[in-house]
């Protein structure tokens, strides 16, 4: 199995039990602690993870076994979110047209472009 295929196994593990996670699209997933909620870096390939709050660690099999020992705490972890500007954006953009469209406003458009072109500089500009 690649090492993509062997992330996709925790991918679909955090997909299914609809626990919020982000992938970075090579080697890191991040996703809420089960312990206490803190975000916390899985290695995608080994699916191995320490949270540096709680001081807990281990892999894919230890959350699933956390899971079966624990069902009740399923559903609190799904109320954890993980940031995702990615996902930030495009709420905020969609909602921008869902307004320009509802109001016949297009200041809502202009300021769009206005965020968007802001968002480019800053991805441009060297550190």
């Amino acid at each position: 199995m690649s090492k993509l295929g062997k992330a996709y196994v925790a991918l679909s593990f955090f997909k299914k039990l609809k626990i919020d996670y982000k992938f970075d699209g090579g080697l890191f997933i991040e996703f809420p602690c089960f312990h206490c909620g803190n975000k916390l870096t899985m290695e995608a390939v080994t699916t191995l993870w320490v949270c540096s709050e709680c001081a807990n660690k281990g892999n894919i099999i230890t959350l699933h076994q956390f899971l079966e020992n624990q069902p009740g705490k399923q559903k609190n972890i799904q109320k954890q979110k993980i940031y995702n500007p990615r996902r930030e954006f495009t709420e905020i953009t969609n909602k921008l047209r869902r307004s320009a469209t509802k109001y016949e406003d297009e200041s809502f458009l202009t300021l769009l472009k206005k965020i968007e072109t802001l968002i480019e500089f800053h991805e441009k500009k060297p550190s």
